[in-house]
């Protein structure tokens, strides 16, 4: 296996892993909208916290926390990866995009591991939190 092959493996399950947690967190944030009980009033935010067994208020939080931080993630790698691209676009203008071969730093990617790292520990937390409530 090649370290080209190893990445684009590590690229697919990180992105599948992705995907699952932001499935996760939106079917977590039905899963607590179930167990809200139901109100009259129509003040909006503070009816709607009010109206959350205190249990679920937590893994709500974070499962909202989740989505927050699977959206920084995609905005950093963004924002971190096109400048270096255009950079070395500019740099290489006249070569093809598939013949030049760079060492791209680490650190560029270890960021947005940080965001993937805490965004699953937080939906594992979230859901330990809801399964609890469930069995009580």
């Amino acid at each position: 296996m090649t370290l080209k092959e190893i990445r684009e493996d590590y690229v697919r399950y990180s992105t599948n892993v992705s995907e699952l947690s932001r499935n996760l967190a939106y079917a977590g944030i039905g899963i607590v909208w179930i167990f809200k009980q139901s109100n009259t009033n129509d003040e909006l935010l503070s009816t709607f916290m009010s109206s959350i067994p205190s249990e679920l208020k937590w893994p709500l939080i974070l499962f909202i926390v989740v989505l927050i931080l699977d959206l920084f993630q995609y905005v950093i790698q963004t924002a971190i990866w096109y400048p270096y691209y255009a950079k070395h676009k500019e740099i290489h203008k006249e070569e093809k995009e598939d013949d030049v071969n760079l060492q791209e730093p680490e650190i560029y990617s270890a960021i947005p591991w940080c965001f993937w790292v805490f965004k699953l520990l937080f939906v594992i937390i979230a859901y330990f939190m809801l399964g609890m409530f469930l069995l009580k």
